[in-house]
């Protein structure tokens, strides 16, 4: 599976780039914002890789937590690829996570693809499953001065065959009682937490 890829942009629209990687070319659907985001040549991208019957996509996204943001909306019911791109590129992370605190539908509503049941659909799950990845979201990163520390743990949880909600879950909840937990602390305490 694809997690990052690196290279030249040798073609770019507002919904999608082709990245040259050592002569091979990927379409990488991406949001608007990510789009508008990278300027020059090169690009580095967090990328999100979907197998189905008839083809394999790549989603891309210049940083680890779009990139996670696009997961959580993927694993909410009815909520397909192309609905999580227009709401990533219709609404900022910070004003997402907001609006999911405040259970705010209207944020939501005025999104193409997205209606009211939708953005009560977004709002309810994320509230009762995944809030903690939203609760310990901020403009800098996951971890306040540690951005990467969060999803480090969450995919070696996702390694070990946890599900992504399950991961942001209980690393949120290990974070919020010990913030200066590193990488491997934060996943030893979230294994005793998953552990029957």
């Amino acid at each position: 599976m694809i997690s990052r890829l690196r290279g030249r942009v040798i073609e770019k629209t507002p919904t999608y780039l082709v990245v040259d990687v050592g002569g091979v070319g990927y379409l990488v659907s991406v949001p608007v914002t990510a789009s508008a985001a990278l300027a020059g040549d090169e690009a580095e991208l967090f990328i999100q890789t979907e197998v189905r019957e008839d083809a394999i996509q790549l989603f891309g996204f210049v940083n680890r937590e779009d990139r996670e943001l696009f997961r959580l909306l993927r694993d909410i019911q009815g909520i397909g690829p192309q609905t999580a791109l227009a709401i990533l590129s219709s609404i900022s992370p910070e004003d997402f996570c907001r609006a999911v605190r405040e259970q705010n539908p209207g944020r939501f509503t005025g999104i193409p693809r997205v209606g009211r049941k939708t953005a009560e659909r977004i709002l309810l799950e994320l509230r009762e499953k995944k809030l903690s990845f939203v609760e310990s979201y901020s403009p800098g990163g996951l971890v306040p001065g540690k951005p990467d520390v969060f999803q480090d743990a969450v995919a070696a949880l996702e390694s070990l065959g946890y599900k992504t909600s399950e991961a942001n879950k209980v690393v949120g909840d290990v974070v919020k009682e010990t913030p200066e937990a590193g990488t491997e602390d934060l996943v030893r305490l979230s294994l005793k937490r998953l552990s029957p």
